[in-house]
């Protein structure tokens, strides 16, 4: 099993993707401030760095991918888009390029 595989929190990283989707108007804008969701979903005492650890594991698998440097902003790729549930989301992370 891969380190991808082994840190993964389903229900955290859909918990951020929610969020994200809300912010980016169901994927129809880049993601700007995510800062801000990293501060919302740890006032429910979820601890930032387990956050950020799963906006990585996003990132990593190609289900966001950074857009511009200036301001920092990123994108639901095509395969980060198909996802709607937690097992999609499992299968996107743990499964070769969909």
């Amino acid at each position: 099993m891969s380190s991808l595989e082994e840190e993964f929190n389903p229900s955290l990283a859909m918990q951020l993707i929610r969020n994200l989707w809300i912010e980016t108007d169901r994927c129809q804008k880049p993601i700007g401030n995510i800062g801000h969701w990293f501060f919302e979903i740890s006032k429910g005492g979820v601890p930032k760095e387990s956050i950020i650890n799963q906006w990585e594991k996003l990132l990593e698998a190609g289900i966001v991918e950074p857009v511009s440097e200036e301001p920092p902003s990123w994108q639901f790729t095509e395969k980060g888009k198909r996802i709607e549930t937690e097992k999609d989301l499992t299968d996107a992370i743990t499964s070769p390029e969909r």
